[in-house]
């Protein structure tokens, strides 16, 4: 890196979220790497176990925010692996419905309960009052990050 970068890189991890945000999204990520999936396919189990009323591909691409192409590659992953089926539309042929497997909804459950037990493990260096302020805080957050998105 130059030295322009790297004041820059400077200046935003002292005025901005992104460097703390990227952190927390890279030490996720390879939590759930433990499993053998690609990150797409993870988020994507997580989604329906939790919306199984999004179990169409184009609703599960923009729940999970990933390009629709992207989606039918991990569906495919996802029912290599025995994990989901897609199954025909009970009144529209051309539409496909995605279903967890017994062992897709096993391991969502299991991912959901690590992450859980991962996220609480670091909240205990948290005091109560710290844990709630954050939690008051990043709630704050999303709020005003949704109303800046919609003033767009």
């Amino acid at each position: 890196m130059n030295k322009k970068s790297d004041c820059l890189l400077q200046n935003i991890s002292e005025t901005s979220l992104l460097p703390i945000w990227s952190t927390i999204n890279q030490i996720m990520k390879n939590r759930i790497v433990r499993w053998k999936l690609h990150f797409p396919a993870a988020v994507t189990l997580l989604h329906l176990h939790a919306h199984p009323e999004d179990a169409e591909p184009a609703r599960l691409s923009e729940a999970v925010s990933i390009p629709r192409q992207t989606m039918t590659f991990t569906l495919d992953s996802l029912e290599k692996q025995q994990l989901a089926a897609r199954k025909s539309h009970p009144t529209d042929r051309r539409r496909k419905i995605i279903l967890l497997s017994a062992k897709g909804k096993k391991l969502a459950d299991t991912i959901i309960q690590d992450l859980l037990a991962f996220e609480e493990k670091a909240f205990s260096e948290f005091s109560a009052t710290e844990f709630k302020t954050f939690r008051t805080l990043s709630e704050k957050l999303a709020d005003a990050l949704k109303n800046a998105e919609t003033k767009v």
